[in-house]
This record gives structure tokens, sequence and C-alpha cells, in this order.
């Protein structure tokens, strides 16, 4: 049962992970999108 809750939250872990990394690329997205529709 342990395990699997290790896995869950492995899991939860990958997914802010990943969240963190769509959000740095939208930072840097934003300015360059600026930048051409301005």
């Amino acid at each position: 049962e342990a395990h699997e809750h290790l896995d869950a939250a492995r899991d939860c872990l990958d997914r802010v992970t990943l969240a963190e990394g769509a959000r740095g690329d939208l930072l840097t997205l934003i300015p360059y999108l600026v930048d051409r529709t301005g």
C-alpha cells in the first residue's frame, strides 16, 4: 500500500514539474508574441 502511495506522489510531482516547465515556456513566449503582434 505504501508503494502505491509513493507512486501516486511521484506521479503528482511529475505533473507539477511539467506544469512548471510549461509556465516557464509561456513566460519566455509571451514577450516574443507581444513583439510579433505589437
